[in-house]
């Protein structure tokens, strides 16, 4: 508990890695943080751990399970996405019905 965590990204499994904060953890040894990625796309995670008394220096990378960043789309696309596909099912459904 209370252990000093850095938590790292990149855009690759190498480097260069960016800090994107730091910490201690809770009682059960977690630790939180909250980011916001600055561009779409694959990021990985680095958590280091400097050591203490009790435990040795620990260093952890997210490769290969990486986080892939999608850009939210607005309203407004999701809106005219939604017509085009129910549109184009009521044109499919139409023919299908003239031709039976």
């Amino acid at each position: 508990m209370g252990e000093p965590i850095s938590i790292y990204y990149s855009v690759n499994a190498i480097g260069p890695w960016t800090l994107i904060g730091t910490g201690n953890t809770d009682p059960t040894g977690m630790y939180t943080v909250s980011w916001s990625p600055p561009a779409n796309g694959t990021y990985y995670f680095r958590a280091d751990f400097s050591g203490d008394s009790n435990y040795s220096t620990s260093t952890t990378t997210s490769a290969p399970n990486s986080m892939i960043v999608i850009p939210e789309l607005p309203m407004a696309l999701v809106t005219v996405i939604a017509a085009l596909a129910l549109g184009t099912l009521q044109v499919m459904v139409r023919r299908i019905k003239k031709r039976t």
